[in-house]
């Protein structure tokens, strides 16, 4: 067999013959039909099948005493161990001039289309040395977006790069020392099980890239060096991405939905449907839960009393309560046995967000998942922000984190609030649940 590499090996008006008859080699003549519309397939060669195949009939190899044997025959298969089955087959049976179409084989409009692509893409550097292994990510990825809007570019591409091996600076909160340390410190784990998920949360993303070493990191860099941000990357001297200051202060928007680019992808939705169905859960009444439950800043924890309270109160005015745990503490005892719990939703970051999406309302502490509900314009939640004398929770904290106190992201939408405090207190919870409902249902439908 000759490989072909190149459709120019194709002659002018010239008639062939495929094989055998799968949807590589359709999808081959499709191609042929819109690049090389001078080019006739007379017929699909088989080892088993006859009939027709998009309108073309598929004769069985060893069948075909009638045909010109010396008519250009291309096998489109990728399995090599089958595409030599086939060629044995052809030659037994005197084909004579017999091809392969090879990997390297290239389409003129895909290339076109390929290298366009290359030029309208942002290439975004997220570098593990100086950015958290967190939630925080989402919020940089927003940040990105922003850019490449602006910048007028379609496409995003996230570039994962490692942290210096021997660095003494930890941004994965691997150096915890409390129990859960070996859970929550675990950036690998949180790298593959969310970061992992960007390009089913961002329709702008089609890809993602893990690097393996900060040496790649320098090399992908020279090859992308036209559309990269930040803008001034270099893996030698990273700088700290403050996305959140940025999307707070700035008018980088263009619009409000500039801020708020996640959505979730039509399969995650479907899935969810199919979760909601078996449990015959009314969509019209659905609300979301999502706790707080881990081993870093405690204090910042849930109270189960209070939001337990909450959930009982709801559900005897007909709403159905569905409760999405803390990853982290996901699969210890359940203390809500007598609600739903959408499990998956724990592990599986676009499911979480399909689930908010179609929910009601989301009530929720605030914690690193929350970053769903801040940067999808299609969900409705109320945010609980702890607030407290301790650590996380002072004032001065939030002004640093580049959220003041009493501050509502700026891109947000009537359906979205932060609510400062009221995080252990039932009827706080109640109050605005019942306030939010009313704006609800208040507002026609788009």
């Amino acid at each position: 067999m000759n490989e072909l590499d190149d459709l120019s090996k194709i002659q002018k008006s010239q008639q062939i013959y495929l094989a055998p008859a799968g949807g590589a080699a359709d999808r081959f003549r499709d191609y042929l039909f819109k690049i090389r519309p001078d080019i006739k397939v007379n017929y699909y060669l088989d080892s088993y099948r006859t009939g027709v195949l998009s309108d073309i009939q598929i004769k069985e190899i060893r069948d075909c005493e009638e045909l010109d044997k010396n008519i250009m025959t291309i096998v489109v298969m990728e399995r090599d161990s089958i595409r030599e089955d086939i060629n044995n087959k052809l030659v037994n049976n005197n084909f004579n001039d017999i091809w392969y179409v090879g990997v390297r084989l290239s389409f003129s409009m895909t290339d076109h289309k390929e290298r366009k692509k290359e030029k309208d893409t942002l290439h975004f550097f997220y570098d593990l040395s100086v950015n958290s292994t967190n939630y925080e990510y989402l919020m940089s990825l927003c940040h990105a977006n922003a850019v490449r809007k602006e910048r007028g570019l379609k496409f995003l591409h996230p570039v994962i790069v490692p942290n210096y091996e021997s660095s003494v600076f930890d941004m994965s909160r691997g150096s915890l020392k409390e129990e859960n340390a070996p859970l929550e410190g675990d950036a690998d784990w949180f790298v593959y099980n969310v970061i992992s998920f960007t390009p089913l949360l961002l329709p702008s993303c089609d890809a993602i890239s893990f690097l393996s070493s900060r040496n790649e990191a320098g090399k992908f860099v020279e090859c992308v060096s036209e559309h990269k941000f930040p803008e001034q990357y270099d893996p030698l001297h990273p700088l700290q991405l403050t996305s959140m200051s940025i999307l707070m202060y700035t008018d980088i928007f263009g619009g409000r939905s500039f801020g708020r680019p996640l959505a979730s992808s039509t399969a995650s939705l479907l899935f969810v449907k199919q979760w909601l169905s078996a449990h015959e859960i009314d969509v019209s009444k659905l609300v979301v839960i999502t706790t707080r439950d881990n081993k870093m800043d405690v204090e910042r924890n849930f109270s189960k009393d209070a939001w337990l309270c909450f959930a009982r109160k709801i559900k005897k005015m007909g709403y159905t309560p569905v409760f999405v745990k803390d990853t982290y503490s996901a699969l210890e005892n359940n203390v809500f046995d007598e609600f739903l719990v959408c499990h998956v939703a724990s592990f599986n970051v676009a499911i979480r967000m399909a689930l908010y999406e179609i929910a009601l309302l989301n009530m929720t502490i605030s914690s690193g998942a929350t970053t769903l509900l801040l940067f999808n314009k299609a969900i409705r939640y109320l945010n609980f922000i702890y607030v407290s004398d301790y650590k996380t929770g002072k004032i001065e904290y939030f002004a640093l984190a580049g959220s003041p106190y009493g501050s509502q992201y700026p891109a947000s939408g009537p359906f979205q609030k932060w609510v400062w405090g009221g995080t252990d207190d039932c009827t706080v919870m109640l109050s605005e649940f019942n306030e939010m409902v009313s704006v609800i249902e208040k507002t026609p439908l788009a």
